[in-house]
Protein backbone atom coordinates (compact mmCIF):
# COMPACT_ATOMS: atom_id res chain seq x y z
CA UNK A 1 0.00 0.00 0.00
CA UNK A 2 3.04 2.64 1.16
CA UNK A 3 4.44 2.13 -2.43
CA UNK A 4 0.99 2.08 -4.09
CA UNK A 5 1.45 -1.08 -6.03
CA UNK A 6 -2.11 -2.38 -6.62
CA UNK A 7 -2.75 -6.34 -6.61
CA UNK A 8 -2.10 -7.16 -10.45
CA UNK A 9 0.90 -4.84 -10.23
CA UNK A 10 2.21 -6.53 -7.29
CA UNK A 11 1.56 -10.06 -9.05
CA UNK A 12 3.10 -8.30 -12.75
CA UNK A 13 6.51 -7.16 -10.51
CA UNK A 14 6.75 -10.66 -9.49
CA UNK A 15 6.54 -11.80 -12.95
CA UNK A 16 9.16 -9.48 -14.16
CA UNK A 17 11.26 -10.89 -11.57
CA UNK A 18 11.52 -14.41 -13.14
CA UNK A 19 10.27 -15.66 -9.38
CA UNK A 20 6.40 -17.38 -11.22
CA UNK A 21 5.29 -17.21 -14.95
CA UNK A 22 3.38 -14.28 -16.12
CA UNK A 23 0.88 -16.13 -17.76
CA UNK A 24 0.17 -18.49 -14.80
CA UNK A 25 -0.40 -15.88 -12.50
CA UNK A 26 -2.57 -13.73 -14.77
CA UNK A 27 -4.35 -16.88 -15.08
CA UNK A 28 -4.57 -18.04 -12.08
CA UNK A 29 -5.34 -15.18 -9.99
CA UNK A 30 -8.68 -13.81 -12.44
CA UNK A 31 -7.05 -11.05 -13.99
CA UNK A 32 -7.67 -10.79 -17.86
CA UNK A 33 -5.62 -9.59 -20.56
CA UNK A 34 -6.29 -6.10 -20.98
CA UNK A 35 -6.00 -5.80 -16.83
CA UNK A 36 -2.77 -7.43 -16.98
CA UNK A 37 -1.50 -5.19 -19.80
CA UNK A 38 -2.56 -1.92 -17.93
CA UNK A 39 -0.86 -3.02 -14.94
CA UNK A 40 2.50 -2.91 -17.02
CA UNK A 41 1.65 0.40 -18.70
CA UNK A 42 1.67 1.93 -15.15
CA UNK A 43 4.48 0.44 -13.65
CA UNK A 44 6.19 1.04 -16.76
CA UNK A 45 5.30 4.36 -16.74
CA UNK A 46 6.68 4.56 -13.43
CA UNK A 47 10.42 3.33 -14.70
CA UNK A 48 10.15 -0.02 -13.28
CA UNK A 49 9.88 -1.72 -16.22
CA UNK A 50 10.38 -1.83 -19.63
CA UNK A 51 7.17 -1.44 -22.26
CA UNK A 52 7.63 -5.44 -22.90
CA UNK A 53 7.29 -5.79 -19.17
CA UNK A 54 10.74 -6.35 -18.14
CA UNK A 55 12.41 -5.38 -15.14
CA UNK A 56 14.63 -2.24 -14.95
CA UNK A 57 17.14 -1.24 -11.97
CA UNK A 58 14.74 1.62 -10.33
CA UNK A 59 12.13 -1.35 -10.36
CA UNK A 60 14.39 -4.20 -9.27
CA UNK A 61 15.37 -1.57 -6.11
CA UNK A 62 11.30 -0.69 -5.58
CA UNK A 63 10.92 -3.84 -5.22
CA UNK A 64 13.40 -4.92 -3.34
CA UNK A 65 12.25 -1.97 -0.96
CA UNK A 66 8.67 -3.41 -0.93
CA UNK A 67 9.85 -6.65 0.11
CA UNK A 68 12.41 -5.67 3.06
CA UNK A 69 9.39 -3.51 4.47
CA UNK A 70 6.93 -6.50 4.35
CA UNK A 71 9.59 -8.66 5.40
CA UNK A 72 9.62 -5.76 8.60
CA UNK A 73 6.29 -5.74 9.24
CA UNK A 74 5.87 -9.68 9.44
CA UNK A 75 8.68 -9.94 11.83
CA UNK A 76 6.99 -9.21 15.32
CA UNK A 77 5.92 -12.40 16.10
CA UNK A 78 8.52 -14.39 15.04
CA UNK A 79 10.56 -11.81 17.69
CA UNK A 80 8.84 -12.65 20.12
CA UNK A 81 9.61 -16.15 20.17
CA UNK A 82 12.91 -17.83 21.87
CA UNK A 83 15.62 -18.88 19.23
CA UNK A 84 14.76 -22.40 20.43
CA UNK A 85 11.45 -21.93 19.59
CA UNK A 86 11.91 -20.38 16.06
CA UNK A 87 13.25 -23.04 15.32
CA UNK A 88 10.59 -25.44 16.43
CA UNK A 89 8.44 -23.94 14.44
CA UNK A 90 10.26 -23.65 11.65
CA UNK A 91 11.01 -27.62 11.78
CA UNK A 92 7.16 -27.92 12.13
CA UNK A 93 6.56 -25.78 9.02
CA UNK A 94 8.83 -26.68 6.77
CA UNK A 95 7.67 -30.72 7.49
CA UNK A 96 4.10 -29.69 6.89
CA UNK A 97 5.23 -27.58 3.52
CA UNK A 98 7.55 -30.68 2.70
CA UNK A 99 4.62 -33.30 3.28
CA UNK A 100 2.10 -30.69 1.22
CA UNK A 101 5.21 -30.70 -1.67
CA UNK A 102 5.86 -33.86 -2.19
CA UNK A 103 2.09 -35.47 -2.01
CA UNK A 104 1.43 -33.13 -5.15
CA UNK A 105 -0.53 -30.15 -3.85
CA UNK A 106 1.42 -28.16 -5.55
CA UNK A 107 2.17 -27.53 -9.86
CA UNK A 108 5.53 -26.82 -10.99
CA UNK A 109 6.79 -24.05 -11.71
CA UNK A 110 3.46 -22.46 -9.31
CA UNK A 111 2.04 -18.95 -9.32
CA UNK A 112 3.13 -17.88 -5.78
CA UNK A 113 7.07 -18.86 -7.04
CA UNK A 114 7.82 -21.44 -4.51
CA UNK A 115 10.98 -22.96 -5.08
CA UNK A 116 10.78 -26.75 -3.72
CA UNK A 117 12.05 -29.02 -2.61
CA UNK A 118 15.07 -28.11 -0.33
CA UNK A 119 17.40 -31.01 0.30
CA UNK A 120 15.97 -33.01 3.03
CA UNK A 121 17.72 -36.52 3.94
CA UNK A 122 14.16 -37.37 5.04
CA UNK A 123 12.79 -40.34 2.76
CA UNK A 124 9.80 -40.04 0.85
CA UNK A 125 7.70 -42.71 2.31
CA UNK A 126 8.34 -41.75 5.76
CA UNK A 127 7.08 -38.31 5.06
CA UNK A 128 3.49 -40.11 4.06
CA UNK A 129 3.35 -41.65 7.38
CA UNK A 130 0.77 -40.03 10.20
CA UNK A 131 2.36 -38.24 12.86
CA UNK A 132 0.62 -36.56 15.63
CA UNK A 133 -0.06 -32.66 15.01
CA UNK A 134 3.38 -30.38 15.56
CA UNK A 135 5.86 -33.64 15.12
CA UNK A 136 8.72 -32.81 13.20
CA UNK A 137 9.22 -36.56 12.92
CA UNK A 138 7.75 -38.64 10.00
Amino acid sequence: MHAEVGPCEALVLAAATGRSPGEQLRISRGWNEQEWADAVRDLSSRGWLTADGELTERGAQARDAIEDATDQLAAAPYLALTVAERGDLYATLYGLAERVALGGGFTWPNPIGLDWPPSSERAVADLRQPVELGSTEG
